[in-house]
């Protein structure tokens, strides 16, 4: 998975005569910093998207049990657990497009909150909140301004139990000073829809396995409905929804029994 969000970061900017013009205050880390050091469960690092590296990091050593000075981009990934990396990676790719556009003023006021499951040195899931905010913004030389690193601040809010439903908690809210930023979650959701529908990295289902999940997601249909909506064989449309639940089980590590299921997940997860 570390390959495909470096092919990502790739496309999020123009590297050619990249220039750093802000950068976020050091004071956040030391407090940060601060609070491990007093004990508190939290973890941060600041994700370098030209170097493809992490800096800065803080808190690693005491609750993942892997070394400050050693954990690597390639670390974090293999920690998410498997269930979020794939949607992890589009809702990231796509937030950083919404965020470079001329839609939004860039700035280091914006969180994005998330919550999710990381593996430590001993095996154990913790049950994270995961906290985004832009660390330093650069200019390209068309002079337009793009995130070139962030600041990923974990809260571990329990031990993860396997059992626990993980649906929609990937999935940002947008928060700037008090309030909650909705123009922007929406501008997330409806662009990783788009993505989603395009067969990519992120997107092992068929165009016409989505046309199908799409119309399960619109309503509780059966197989034979299904089948006389797009004109096709009750036996074609078993097979599209086996291959679904073979893809869904394989590329998001979740296990369902109906296609109809996988529908609702990734409607809820906002793809669909």
């Amino acid at each position: 998975m570390f390959e495909k969000a470096s092919e990502i970061m790739d496309t999020l900017f123009e590297r050619d005569g990249l220039e750093v013009i802000a950068q976020k205050d050091e004071k956040e880390l030391q407090l940060i910093a601060d609070a491990v050091a007093m004990g508190e469960e939290r973890f941060a690092f600041v994700v370098d998207l030209v170097g493809k590296k992490l800096t800065h990091a803080i808190g690693i050593s005491e609750w993942l049990g892997i070394p400050n000075e050693i954990f690597s981009l390639k670390n974090y990934f293999q920690a998410i657990h498997p269930q979020f990396v794939q949607h992890l990676i589009l809702m990231a790719a796509t937030s950083f497009e919404v965020a470079n556009s001329d839609d939004f003023e860039l700035t280091f006021n914006k969180k994005y909150i998330t919550q999710i499951p990381l593996r430590n040195s001993r095996g154990e899931y913790l049950f994270c909140k995961r906290t985004f905010s832009v660390f330093s913004i650069s200019q390209e030389k068309t002079g337009r301004r793009v995130i070139t690193s962030y600041l990923n601040d974990f809260v571990i809010i329990s031990e993860f139990d396997e059992t626990q439903d993980l649906q929609g908690m990937a999935a940002p809210r947008i928060i700037e000073g008090n309030s909650r930023d909705l123009k922007f979650e929406e501008s997330i959701k409806g662009k990783a829809q788009e993505k989603f529908a395009t067969k990519s990295t992120t997107n092992p289902f068929s165009t016409q396995e989505i046309r199908i999940l799409k119309r399960y997601a619109q309503n509780d249909t059966s197989a034979i409905e299904i089948a006389k909506a797009f004109k096709i064989e009750k036996n074609t449309v078993y097979t599209l929804n086996r291959r679904i639940l073979e893809k869904t089980e394989r590329v998001y590590n979740v296990k369902f029994e109906k296609a109809i299921d996988v529908a609702k997940y990734l409607k809820m997860e906002g793809l669909l």
